[in-house]
């Protein structure tokens, strides 16, 4: 049997206990409420996700947001990529004063108004 041993500060990473503990983390630590975290461990949130101001550069490659009901706000980081962003948003999508360097992976659809 091979084993895949990452060294990492976080010790969840470190003992293999996987990954949905540290999406659990990462989003209670953000501040995101009412959310299911998908068999497929994607992301889907009743409701707004305010991630404005979190000093965010990007998303940790084990988040990626599906569907989000409400507003998606992602105001004021240095965010460079769209990378683990929602697939759908019912509300309103805002991402302004980040250094977004490209539309790759930008949400496909978005109910509401869009503000860069």
């Amino acid at each position: 049997m091979i084993m895949n041993f990452e060294r990492s500060d976080d010790i969840k990473v470190n003992l293999q206990l996987g990954k949905r503990p540290l999406i659990t983390n990462w989003l209670n630590t953000m501040d995101v409420k009412n959310y299911t975290i998908n068999p497929d461990l994607t992301i889907d949130v009743k409701g707004d996700v305010h991630l404005a101001q979190k000093n965010l550069i990007e998303f940790p490659e084990y988040i990626k947001f599906n569907t989000v009901s409400g507003n998606f706000w992602c105001d004021d980081n240095e965010v460079e990529s769209f990378k683990g962003f929602p697939l759908e948003i019912g509300g309103s999508f805002s991402c302004t004063n980040n250094q977004i360097k490209s539309f790759e992976g930008k949400p496909k659809i978005i109910k509401g108004n869009i503000f860069f």
